[in-house]
């Protein structure tokens, strides 16, 4: 992900109550679904070696599409701030990037 392609994710217009609104509760189902879909080191692990994650119900496609998006976003803001996402470890956003990659390669083809 480049400057431009983090940039195209804000609005070239004011950001009003309602973009606030929306943002929030898009924020609250990604994290929900980080959650569900994460869970602990030992659930996460589990995902991993599972021959598809578990997928967990109440949630679209355009869900597991919005959190990648998100994982991205933080990837990208990991690279370029380095010593402010030092603590961040990149094992295990690499564990869930993965986990997430096969769930939507899962969802696309069933």
């Amino acid at each position: 992900m480049d400057e431009q392609e983090f940039d195209s994710w804000f609005p070239g217009r004011p950001f009003v109550r309602e973009d606030a609104m929306q943002a929030d509760a898009r924020a609250g189902r990604c994290t929900a679904l980080a959650v569900a879909l994460w869970g602990t080191a030992d659930y996460l692990q589990r995902q991993l070696v599972a021959p598809h994650p578990e997928i967990p119900s109440g949630f679209e496609l355009a869900d597991f599409r919005e959190l990648q998006q998100r994982v991205l976003v933080f990837q990208w803001l990991r690279h370029r701030f380095p010593t402010f996402m030092a603590a961040q470890h990149p094992e295990l956003w690499e564990a869930r990037r993965e986990v997430l990659r096969r769930a939507i390669e899962y969802l696309e083809n069933r």
